[in-house]
């Protein structure tokens, strides 16, 4: 299993950029290619949200791996992009 990270775009500076990563992501999960997808945000308010949702049956300890890639990757600026 690969643990490569790959981000759904640079940093979004607008409402507009921001509603197209989740575009993307919406047409990732209906091709296949995504089967399951953890995401949180917060607010003005630094109020948490988090989303998460599978395509088809996943363990809790594959998504945790794929978080914990992800905030390593965050936390080392070592992203990139599949464009």
């Amino acid at each position: 299993m690969s643990a490569k990270l790959l981000t759904l775009a640079p940093t979004a500076l607008d409402a507009t950029s921001a509603l197209n990563i989740i575009d993307d992501l919406r047409a990732k999960v209906e091709s296949g290619k995504v089967i399951a997808f953890f995401a949180c945000g917060f607010s003005a308010d630094d109020e948490n949200y988090v989303w998460s949702a599978t395509t088809r049956p996943a363990t809790r300890l594959r998504m945790m791996g794929s978080m914990s890639n992800a905030l390593w990757a965050m936390h080392n600026g070592d992203v990139s992009s599949d464009e």
